[in-house]
């Protein structure tokens, strides 16, 4: 059988290396050279640090630790990007969390306050109907004012138009009750659009109350039911 020279070399000098391995007390690393070869040493090179190794039990060369290869720029970006983004996503959820609590506390509070506000559905109703009433009559007023400040605006307007066909200037006087009549017409508008937005609302107000009281009622009849 031929015997291959190099092979003999390589194993003898693994045994020598082995024993004067062991013979340093603690550890020892492993970790590839420059030509990519796995080597051993109680040393450690900064590029190996960089590139990774194993550290190892000197005795028994049994592996104690791996340490993972230094990140890269791009690894390093990367890492940092997931980091803010999962901060911004605990951050998001708290926020959602504390809304999701406030939210809580303002139905039990709305709660609270219809079922003290009201015992039955038919005092609800009687107050719906009251306060309707009231943006109607206010609603009716306000068309009233505005019909009587057009009329008004109409004889200013027909005033100044008289005294430029006389051949007069129209009178200061004359001038800013035209403004003013024009004012108090804008006004009449704004108030009738203020009304009508409130009274929507309101409607809108009771009829979700309305249906909400009628849940809170009915699951209190249950539980009287129940522990009877």
């Amino acid at each position: 059988m031929k015997i291959n020279t190099s092979q003999i070399v390589t194993c003898l000098s693994l045994l020598l290396t082995l024993p004067s391995l062991s013979s340093y007390a603690g550890q020892v690393y492993r970790f590839k050279d420059n030509n990519g070869v796995k080597t051993m040493s109680k040393t450690l090179p900064p590029y190996a640090a960089q590139q990774g190794y194993d550290v190892l039990d000197d005795s028994s060369l049994r592996v104690i630790e791996t340490v993972r290869p230094a990140p890269t720029k791009e690894e390093i970006v990367e890492y940092n990007r997931q980091q803010a983004a999962e901060k911004e996503q605990k951050r998001q959820a708290e926020i959602e969390a504390k809304k999701a609590t406030e939210r809580r506390r303002q139905a039990m509070l709305y709660d609270a306050n219809l079922k003290a506000s009201y015992r039955t559905e038919d005092e609800l109703l009687k107050k719906r109907e009251t306060e309707l009433l009231y943006f109607q009559n206010q609603i009716e007023k306000t068309e009233l004012t505005l019909k009587r400040n057009k009329d008004k605006l109409h004889q200013f307007q027909q005033q100044a138009a008289d005294i430029e066909l006389s051949g007069r200037a129209v009178t200061g006087n004359l001038k800013k009750r035209l403004v003013a009549t024009e004012q108090e017409i804008k006004n009449n508008h704004s108030e009738l659009a203020r009304l009508g937005l409130e009274n929507k609302a309101s409607i809108e107000q009771y009829d979700q109350d309305l249906i909400r009281l009628r849940e809170l009622l009915t699951r209190d009849a249950q539980k009287v039911q129940a522990n009877q």
